[in-house]
Parts: C-alpha cells; sequence; structure tokens
C-alpha cells in the first residue's frame, strides 16, 4: 500500500488543470478521477480555493468527504454512488454520497504592476 501524498491533477470547473496533493491511496480511486499523468509542470492548486467534493454517509452515521478530481469523474457523475475513506482505526469504509459540492474559486488577483 502506499502511503502519504501524491501530485495529481485537478480539473476546474472551466477546464483549467493544476497540481494538488492527494493521498497516494485515494488517487488511485478510479471513481475519483484522479491521475498523475502531465502534473509536472503545472501550477499548484491555490491555497483558499476549495475543490469539488462528494459528501456522504458512512454506516455510523458520520459525515465523510472526499475530493473529486474532475466533473467527468464516475462519482460526480453519479455513476458510482459510494466512495471508500480511511477510518481513524486504518480500516477502509464505505460512505454512502448524500451531496456533491461544487468547488469555490476565489478570482486571483492581477500581476504586480
Amino acid at each position: 500500500m502506499a502511503r502519504g501524498f501524491v501530485w495529481a491533477v485537478y480539473v476546474t470547473d472551466a477546464g483549467a488543470p493544476y497540481a494538488l496533493l492527494v493521498d497516494a491511496e485515494r488517487v488511485l480511486d478510479a471513481e475519483r478521477g484522479w491521475s498523475t499523468d502531465g502534473v509536472n509542470g503545472l501550477p499548484p492548486f491555490p491555497r483558499g480555493w476549495r475543490p469539488r467534493e462528494a459528501v456522504g454517509f458512512d454506516d455510523s452515521g458520520r459525515t465523510q468527504t472526499c475530493r473529486v478530481a474532475t466533473t467527468s469523474a464516475d462519482l460526480w457523475s453519479g455513476t458510482v454512488i459510494d466512495f471508500v475513506f480511511e477510518a481513524t482505526d486504518g480500516t477502509l469504509q464505505v460512505a454512502r454520497v448524500t451531496e456533491l459540492r461544487g468547488e469555490q474559486l476565489r478570482p486571483t488577483p492581477p500581476a504586480g504592476p
């Protein structure tokens, strides 16, 4: 099992690609739409911006969230309605999607004078 974080490609709703740090194990979950191909050279996802995410409940009723890389990802389109997450005890659990939260991008300030 891979541990830590890796840079992966996040694509905004407008189609702009950015590099975003993603849990190395979750980047392998195809339904989230992550890719590490072409991430080198991309600008990092700006601080203060919030990527889109799926929200769901686990079997104990706790709210869980996961980031979704693209609007074409199966988790975002509704083709897949569950996602896996790692619980605090290290076990893998499943959450059922109840809500999709869109990205929140702040305007980028103009470059210096």
